[in-house]
């Protein structure tokens, strides 16, 4: 039986090519572009590598090799080492998981706190943690914060440094009511990461008030900010409970 003619119109792998290698040069460029966002251009840009490369492999370098056991042993290989590394990255999270880290997972009091600020505070309201903390703040309560992301936080470095210190030894209440009148900070919130050793104890701050108390998370409104939300005398849980 005679085989069927290609249709002309059926699209062409190597109209692609073009595409992928325009894809993955204009992506390399960019992370040397002058702005901290860069590396995160890096993300996918695996899809057009790996697609050339297949593609090169199959219709370039398999094709050369006489041996069809030599060639059956480098699509082996090819598979391998790929699944090697993501049952890895699986065995990897697994143990981390067991483990319960302070980096993938909180305790229930931050959540119930981040839940607290989610629905009593407004998402302009800016408040002030440690730099973990600060990470959490935006996507589980939605408030804006002094310090959240290393790449997204305008002038990271020193706003680290600055919240940092607010938090340690270093600092004398004086340096920490000076940042408060000077930030634009609504709350501070103390949490485990914000009692670790070392750290210095913020109660005593003539301006911050409590206004939520639960397991070993306490939040504080600034006296300086905007007005304190109409919820209620401050008890077990947040005000209002």
């Amino acid at each position: 039986m005679p085989a069927k003619p290609a249709r002309e119109d059926a699209p062409d792998a190597a109209d692609w090519r073009p595409f992928l290698a325009t894809w993955l040069v204009v992506g390399v460029v960019l992370l040397y572009a002058p702005f901290d966002l860069q590396r995160r251009l890096a993300e996918g840009l695996q899809a057009p590598l790996v697609a050339l490369a297949t593609d090169w492999l199959f219709r370039r370098a398999l094709p050369r090799v006489s041996s069809p056991a030599l060639r059956r042993a480098i699509v082996a290989v090819g598979l391998a080492v790929p699944i090697a590394g993501t049952l890895f990255l699986v065995a990897q999270v697994t143990d981390m998981g067991l483990k319960h880290p302070d980096l993938l997972f909180i305790r229930q009091a931050e959540a119930d706190a981040f839940a607290w600020l989610r629905r009593s505070t407004r998402p302009e309201e800016v408040v002030l943690a440690t730099a973990r903390t600060g990470a959490l703040i935006p996507a589980l309560a939605g408030n804006r914060v002094v310090y959240g992301h290393p790449m997204e936080t305008v002038d990271a470095e020193a706003r680290r440094g600055t919240v940092t210190a607010f938090f340690s030894a270093r600092w004398s209440d004086a340096d920490r009511a000076a940042l408060l009148t000077r930030e634009p900070v609504a709350y501070v919130y103390v949490g485990p990461r914000e009692r670790r050793p070392g750290a210095a104890n913020v109660a005593g701050l003539s301006a911050l008030t409590p206004v939520y108390q639960s397991g070993e998370v306490t939040i504080y409104r600034v006296a300086a900010g905007s007005p304190l939300p109409a919820t209620g005398p401050i008890r077990n849980g947040g005000p209002g409970g």
